[in-house]
């Protein structure tokens, strides 16, 4: 990845720059470490929802695809 782009999509992932203002290079790389961030959340994000759910909070679906409150399960 050359330097400048590092650097704007460092600054895309960050929020300090829109991905929409990105090229459409930049935006692919964007895209693609954006959902291998998504896809594995930190410790600190699983805490956070197993403390919602403990506390049953939240709204989910169910295997059938209906909303479920946490509470409901």
């Amino acid at each position: 990845m050359r330097e400048e782009t590092n650097k704007r999509v460092k600054a895309a992932l960050e929020g300090h720059l829109a991905p929409s203002d990105l090229t459409d290079e930049e935006h692919e790389i964007w895209a693609d470490v954006f959902m291998q961030q998504m896809a594995n959340p930190t410790p600190a994000e699983g805490a956070f929802f197993a403390e919602r759910r403990r506390k049953g909070l939240g709204v989910g679906h169910d295997e059938g695809g209906s909303f479920v409150h946490a509470s409901n399960q």
